[in-house]
């Protein structure tokens, strides 16, 4: 089987962990990938037998989607592609463009909700559904295209995402590692340890996580802001006006992206995913769980599907800063992060429930089915 990914980028996020995660099965089954993205630091990820292709497939140009989908078409040609899977909206037009001259079958992943201001807005979201099979992250998610769309069920596959239980895996993190993200980012000793792993951006949720901490008056924390704010400068400046209006300078910190994760995790007392929009899988949320911390979710969207409330994690309403605040009150209080045994038990459950090779097989098999194939070998 050859195998085209593509994505816009290879900088950062979610997303693009999920392509190498594939990417990497697949090559490990003996199939052939190629991803074709503007390139990135998370190139590293990927097998080195993972071959990359340059190119500009972000752009949301008209022009350039054209030009993007004659390039595309003429090196699945060229290549012999039997799936093109593009994870982004813009590449997806381009793709739909390039399958009307060619063979190979074209599979989309819905990774999170579109905004769909205007009419043109949706239509332009809508191509993810033009492929011969869609993949999608949840049964939330799922259920949202339904009804958004007005489109049936039948060819939307639910995959959800998965961890590499070897990466987060707190008998992996070294102390070498420890040492080298506490000096990076500067995490003090003898500190409560408050990580959002969010990028910087209104629907995040940031907000709130500050107006929560400003209600608490006795704790001796850290809040880490985990996360890329290159788009929202404004944004981070907003916020941090805000923290400095408050005196809590010391007390919240912006560290950009962390590469290691597993570590940042490790050092963490307390995770906080505080969304106020519907996530639409939640990620973090499985790869804190399967370190064994201690987590707080809005209760919006999948992770109110993935959280048991008081049992693998914590909820609270969206945009309601007060119950947050006395939330982490009762977590810092209660010790709960120290305890071995819900540690152990959180762990379990997260590396049970989402392993990422289970992920990789389910999708495999769709590749399969979309290709009319048993067995790849033959490919």
């Amino acid at each position: 089987m050859r195998v085209l990914q593509i994505v816009p980028s290879l900088n950062s996020g979610g997303v693009e962990r999920c392509v190498a995660e594939i990417s990497n099965y697949l090559i490990s089954q003996g199939d052939e990938v190629f991803v074709m993205s503007s390139g990135g630091w998370m190139q590293m990820l990927f097998n080195k037998k993972c071959k990359h292709i340059k190119a500009n497939v972000a752009t949301k140009n008209p022009f350039k989607i054209i030009s993007n989908a004659k390039y595309i078409r003429k090196f699945c040609e060229e290549n012999k592609i039997d799936i093109v899977h593009v994870h982004s909206r813009a590449p997806a037009w381009s793709c739909y463009l390039a399958r009307k001259r060619s063979k190979f079958k074209l599979v989309t992943t819905v990774h999170a909700m579109y905004s769909k201001s205007n009419i043109i807005k949706k239509y332009y979201n809508s191509i993810m559904l033009k492929s011969d099979t869609i993949i999608t992250v949840s049964d939330f998610l799922k259920n949202h295209i339904i009804q958004e769309y007005n489109t049936m069920g039948k060819k939307i596959n639910i995959v959800k995402r998965g961890i590499e239980v070897d990466v987060f895996s707190r008998s992996k993190v070294s102390h070498q590692r420890l040492s080298i993200l506490v000096s990076e980012i500067r995490i003090p000793d003898n500190k409560f340890i408050i990580t959002v792993p969010a990028r910087i951006t209104e629907c995040k949720g940031h907000l709130y996580v500050i107006q929560a901490l400003s209600m608490i008056k006795h704790a001796d924390y850290l809040c880490v802001f985990v996360g890329d704010w290159n788009k929202k400068r404004k944004y981070k400046n907003k916020l941090e006006n805000i923290i400095t209006k408050l005196n809590m300078e010391d007390k919240i910190s912006f560290v950009g992206s962390v590469k290691d994760m597993a570590a940042m995790y490790f050092l963490s007392d307390l995770v906080i995913l505080p969304s106020i929009k519907p996530e639409s899988f939640g990620k973090v949320i499985i790869e804190a769980g399967a370190m064994g911390c201690t987590i707080l979710s809005t209760n919006i969207g999948n992770p109110r599907d993935i959280i048991v409330n008081g049992v693998n994690g914590f909820l609270v309403e969206p945009r309601d800063a007060l119950s947050m605040s006395r939330k982490i009150i009762n977590i810092i209080n209660s010790g709960i992060n120290k305890d071995t045994e819900y540690k152990d038990s959180v762990s379990k459950y997260f590396t049970s429930n989402f392993n990422v090779i289970n992920t990789c097989k389910e999708e495999y098999e769709i590749f399969k089915k979309v290709l009319g194939v048993k067995n790849t070998q033959a490919l």
